[in-house]
């Protein structure tokens, strides 16, 4: 187990100390399960609260079904219509009685594969992918290891029984918490009841869930959990899936809600009815001694960074996801607490969701966790400006100014030459004026000095 039984008690008796009371619920102790192999993780934080042979090799039966349900809702339109194929009313094991020919929504599908864990309909969908189950089983391994889980070979879609067929408990935590993130998939698999509308080939159609968890509390049914007789019906339940095979036995990916908690439990090759009873003794005791406690929110604000060459000088810092930590139920959730890292400058361009920084997670002082710090959204990158640090809106504003004095001054400048040019012209005019008004007076002195000279030559005779 992962998280120290030493440390949780120390951690009550210290929390009593300190409070002066003894808490009210003690702790409890671990399961006992018929299963070969579990797990129990947190879902938000990921953390493992229970393992047994969690990393052990096993059969998943149709837990596979996971995987096959989150590559359809990814690739395919759950409206489209898809035809069913020849090869697919040959599937053995749970059937909803498919037809060669028959056109069926692929919604549909995904609640026969997910409620009465129909093989015809995994097969119907992984045709309607790939085009055939070999290339389909690549897909399938390349989104698992995406899941994280490096341990896993599928090698169909519905689980059916391959010696080849394998995992884990622990990877099939990781792929259901994966899925779970996807909100069809969660409406998908918390579905006790589900009417199929009539086909071209067929009439109505009725799905019970396979996983007793989210409906059942018939007495003929009842289970032993810790040696108390219950319905198997868990009032916390929200899915997930089931599987069987004569190989893999009785196994059952579950979640359960409660308060701000969300639980996913793993059991592997238990009986039928057994596999309920440790799911359920599995998720009591999760809740009975852990909890989550939400520290900080998806896109929480964390501050401003400084954009070199950038359209904007800055850019906004956001957490990347929400920050939460496991602790033992009867902890105060002062004890997590964080610590803000974000880098100085950052150069541009810049696409949302980039690393910023970092947030550790600590518990009691001690790191437990990190988390990314990521810009809130895109920053392009800026004009010549941008090297001075002037953002483009700044720049916009300079080159207007620029634009409108430039523009002033070119006026001022025609209107200078304007004015010049009239000035010039008047004294061209006044010039030429001030000479034809001398000639004319040369002219009228030449003409009095004539008219002397002939009076003077007229007198003189």
């Amino acid at each position: 187990m992962k998280r120290n039984r030493l440390f949780i008690v120390l951690s009550v008796l210290l929390l009593a100390l300190l409070s002066g009371t003894v808490p009210v619920a003690a702790l409890t102790a671990e399961p006992r399960l018929e299963a070969e192999a579990a797990i129990l993780i947190d879902a938000v934080t990921g953390e493992v609260l229970y393992e047994k042979q969690a990393g052990h090799a096993m059969y998943p039966a149709s837990t596979t079904k996971m995987i096959t349900c989150l590559l359809a809702l990814e690739q395919l339109d759950p409206e489209a219509v898809i035809t069913v194929g020849a090869s697919v009313p040959k599937t053995e094991g749970n059937s909803v009685d498919l037809k060669e020919g028959e056109e069926v929504r692929v919604l549909d599908l995904l609640y026969a594969i997910m409620t009465e864990s129909a093989n015809d309909g995994a097969q119907a969908l992984a045709l309607a992918i790939s085009g055939n189950a070999e290339e389909f089983a690549l897909l399938m391994n390349e989104r698992a290891v995406e899941c994280g889980a490096t341990d896993t070979n599928f090698v169909n879609a519905h689980g059916l029984h391959d010696p080849l067929h394998v995992s884990t408990a622990a990877d099939l935590a990781r792929i259901a918490s994966v899925c779970m993130e996807n909100e069809l998939f969660r409406t998908l698999v918390s579905t006790s009841q589900y009417r199929m509308a009539a086909t071209n080939k067929s009439g109505p159609r009725n799905f019970t869930s396979t996983n007793r968890l989210l409906w059942d509390e018939q007495d003929k049914t009842r289970i032993y959990v810790n040696g108390v007789l219950r319905h198997c019906k868990y009032p916390d339940a929200i899915g997930i899936k089931t599987g069987y095979t004569s190989h893999a036995l009785g196994c059952l990916v579950s979640a359960a809600t409660r308060d701000s908690t969300t639980l996913i439990a793993v059991v592997l090759k238990s009986s039928d009815l057994g596999r309920f009873a440790d799911s359920i003794a599995l998720l009591d005791w999760g809740f009975e001694n852990y909890k989550t406690v939400h520290v900080m929110e998806e896109n929480t604000p964390l501050g401003t960074i400084k954009v070199r060459r950038g359209a904007v000088n800055k850019v906004e810092a956001v957490a990347g996801r929400l920050i939460a930590g496991t602790v033992p139920v009867e902890a105060s959730e002062s004890v997590l607490t964080t610590q803000v890292t974000l880098e100085p400058s950052v150069r541009a361009p810049i696409l949302t969701g980039q690393k910023l920084g970092e947030i550790e997670l600590l518990e009691g002082g001690t790191r437990v966790a990190v988390f990314p710090i990521v810009a809130a959204s895109d920053v392009e990158e800026g004009g010549w400006l941008s090297v001075f640090g002037i953002q483009d809106a700044t720049a916009a504003v300079i080159k207007k100014i620029v634009r409108i004095v430039l523009t002033g001054a070119f006026i001022l400048l025609a209107a200078y030459i304007v004015v010049k040019r009239r000035e010039v012209r008047r004294k061209k005019q006044e010039r030429a004026r001030q000479i034809q008004e001398k000639r004319a007076r040369e002219e009228v002195r030449r003409r009095e000095w004539d008219e002397k000279y002939e009076s003077r030559y007229w007198d003189d005779r």
